[in-house]
């Protein structure tokens, strides 16, 4: 009898070894990956990858790679804002993103260039000022009668 309880107690520690390490590998959390491309489809390294947590207003950054790729692991379970910009793009944003429990979700952009120019025109009519003399003259027009 005592040669079947060890036996029965060895296999019940095996089991509970096996699934103590199978619990905590599972998890909760997901990950939004993804690659930014211009308009032409080439890859832009660089390029700055903001997600905002809508409920918590957490927020993570990256930063894309040489291949334009980005990974933002460890991401509670929620909705997320994503924002991506990178100097002379327009600023790309994506809204509502819902991220489940151990999700991976893969978000490309394509970025477009911005156009910078602006334009200041004054429009004044200004009268001139006379800075060599200090003296003030009008010009009078009398009318006769």
């Amino acid at each position: 009898m005592s040669k079947k309880f060890i036996a029965l107690a060895l296999q019940l520690g095996i089991v509970a070894l096996v699934f103590s390490g199978w619990t905590r590998a599972q998890t909760t959390s997901g990950l939004i990956t993804g690659t930014i491309t211009d308009s032409s489809g080439a890859v832009m390294p660089g390029a700055q990858v903001q997600l905002t947590n809508q409920a918590t207003g957490v927020q993570r950054n990256a930063v894309t790679d040489s291949s334009g790729y980005y990974s933002v692991p460890e991401l509670q379970p929620g909705v997320y804002d994503v924002s991506v910009s990178r100097d002379g793009f327009a600023t790309q944003k994506l809204s509502n993103v819902h991220l489940e429990v151990n999700q991976s979700e893969a978000l490309n952009f394509r970025m477009s260039i911005t156009a910078s120019t602006q334009t200041v025109q004054v429009n004044a009519d200004i009268q001139q000022i006379n800075t060599t003399s200090a003296t003030r003259a009008e010009v009078v027009v009398t009318r006769r009668s």
